[in-house]
């Protein structure tokens, strides 16, 4: 009786099966090793989000107005405003008054940087507004580095005092040398850093009163 046939698989049959299986092993190792090179992390491009604050479109007949978009696109395609308010608080940048021909800018301290790569802000008018403490004048001060007409808005030494029951206390306040401020920015920072009002003053942007920010942005954005 042949002992191939019918009962346990002859050597030859065992190795040669056992060939198989390494080898579609090794293929499913190679298809996993292409798939991992396929997406192996890149740098990401830098986005940021904007909005127009009348409600009209960012891009001609795009029917958006809010939108996160990557830089390098922005760059080709310009954005028509008048005034240009950045910011860096998402709850602030939603409640934002609607302005006409305004449009504004939402981001870290390094997505904004990146608004350097954008040709059609150069000479533009630009503010930024954050909370009165040490780390919003450290972020008005990197900001300006990069767009050093960007000039500050609610961020003043009557708007600090006439919301003085507002104040609050900042908690890691900073003592950095910050060379890109006004010299009236610089006297609110000095105060700040040396507790001449308060010890580690802040006053946070949504502690002002509506009536002053509608005032003062529709002024620095007209």
């Amino acid at each position: 009786m042949d002992s191939s046939r019918g009962g346990a698989p002859a050597a030859h049959d065992q190795a040669l099966a056992f060939g198989d299986s390494q080898s579609a092993t090794t293929e499913m190792t190679a298809g996993r090793t292409d798939l991992s090179a396929a997406q192996a992390p890149r740098s990401r491009p830098a986005r940021i989000r904007v909005r127009r604050l009348d409600g009209g479109d960012l891009f001609p007949a795009s029917g958006i107005s809010d939108a996160t978009v990557r830089i390098d696109e922005l760059a080709r395609h310009g954005v028509s405003a008048r005034g240009i308010l950045i910011l860096s608080n998402e709850a602030v940048f939603d409640a934002l008054p609607e302005l006409p021909r305004a449009i504004a800018f939402l981001g870290s301290s390094s997505q904004l940087a990146a608004l350097r790569e954008l040709p059609w802000l150069t000479g533009r008018r630009i503010h930024y507004w954050a909370d009165i403490d040490t780390a919003g004048f450290s972020q008005l001060d990197q900001l300006r580095a990069s767009l050093p007409q960007t000039a500050s808005v609610l961020m003043d030494a009557w708007t600090l005092w006439s919301h003085r029951e507002q104040w609050t206390r900042e908690l890691m306040p900073s003592r950095h040398v910050l060379p890109h401020l006004t010299v009236a920015e610089s006297v609110v920072y000095a105060d700040l850093v040396s507790d001449t009002l308060a010890p580690s003053v802040r006053l946070r942007q949504e502690s002002i009163d509506e009536s002053t920010v509608l005032r003062e942005l529709a002024r620095a954005l007209r």
